[in-house]
């Protein structure tokens, strides 16, 4: 039996899978624990931070705004510009959204994924949040629920698809923030991501179950399970995060 050889551009996306986004490396956390100690009676170890990880989320950012920006070069010309000039919106700008852009949104993670083979779930996640947000905001431009300002101008419409977090616009384009502003969210950010890192040690000893519940093995079990308080607990412990 002979297998074909990968395409070129199947050998692109190996390739930023395994050197850019880990893909192999990040499947399962191999990390050890830089700090040790005893509680209880139990051992706990802490967990540094994985630096191909961040690396890796930044990648998925990337790869998603860039996504977001041909996304965004289409909106703008087919949706925003013929509902700004005939003040609703036509048959083109539904045919567009819900023809085009919002089924490539949905189908896109499903090729994406095991084309740059992603495993590890956290990337997974972030890598089909550019398809998320960029269906929504479509949707908020085929019926005209963009924010203020934001349809304007092209690259106003692409500083606003680009990445999850929304920005404010006024009439000279996206609104800048002051370092001031960047100090204070660096900060938090470093603060929580120490947080989250030793809470996320303590839990991932016990397999992100602080209490063990029975293995679901139909749906009546499911949704006996629901009010089970060991549930609820290890649901909470995550959701916390």
């Amino acid at each position: 039996m002979t297998t074909s050889s990968p395409t070129l551009l199947q050998s692109i996306g190996r390739w930023v899978g395994h050197n850019i986004l880990y893909s192999e490396s990040l499947a399962y956390d191999q990390r050890l624990p830089c700090l040790t100690f005893t509680l209880a009676g139990g051992n706990y170890g802490l967990l540094a931070p994985e630096l191909k990880f961040w690396l890796a989320l930044g990648t998925c950012l990337l790869l998603g705004a860039i996504y977001s920006t041909i996304l965004s070069c289409v909106m703008y010309k087919f949706i925003i510009l013929p509902r700004k000039q005939q003040q609703q919106s036509s048959s083109t700008a539904l045919l567009i959204g819900f023809g085009f852009i919002v089924p490539l949104c949905v189908v896109y993670p499903y090729y994406g994924l095991p084309f740059f083979l992603i495993k590890n779930k956290v990337i997974k996640f972030l890598f089909g949040i550019a398809s998320l947000t960029t269906a929504f905001r479509c949707l908020e431009a085929v019926f005209g629920f963009l924010p203020k300002h934001v349809d304007e101008s092209l690259w106003n419409v692409i500083v606003y698809n680009a990445f999850p977090v929304e920005c404010k616009f006024d009439q000279h384009g996206a609104i800048k923030s002051t370092w001031a502003n960047v100090a204070h969210y660096v900060r938090n950010f470093g603060v929580w991501m120490c947080v989250l890192g030793m809470y996320c040690s303590l839990l991932v000893g016990y397999d992100y179950k602080l209490y063990p519940t029975e293995e679901e093995l139909g749906l009546s079990d499911a949704l006996d399970n629901v009010l089970n308080w060991h549930q609820l607990a290890n649901n909470f412990s995550i959701a916390s995060e």
